[in-house]
């Protein structure tokens, strides 16, 4: 993700100097799959799901027995 930095003043206090805060630029689309995959990726939940859900695929035949 790019940003750039931009000067913000306080409103209550004209004379004060300005602080910087980054903005968000678009660098491109990217699809909501896109996201849902990166996010999948860094979560440890999503993974900890995952897991459990192999786990039952695996051994569900067991429990419907």
């Amino acid at each position: 993700m790019k940003y750039k930095l931009t000067e913000r003043g306080n409103p209550q206090n004209p004379a004060a100097a300005g602080k910087l805060y980054a903005t968000p630029v678009n660098d491109g689309k990217v699809s909501q799959n896109e996201i849902a995959a990166e996010i999948v990726g860094m979560s440890s939940l999503a993974r900890l799901a995952q897991g459990y859900r192999k786990h039952y695929l695996r051994e569900g035949v067991n429990y419907i027995r």
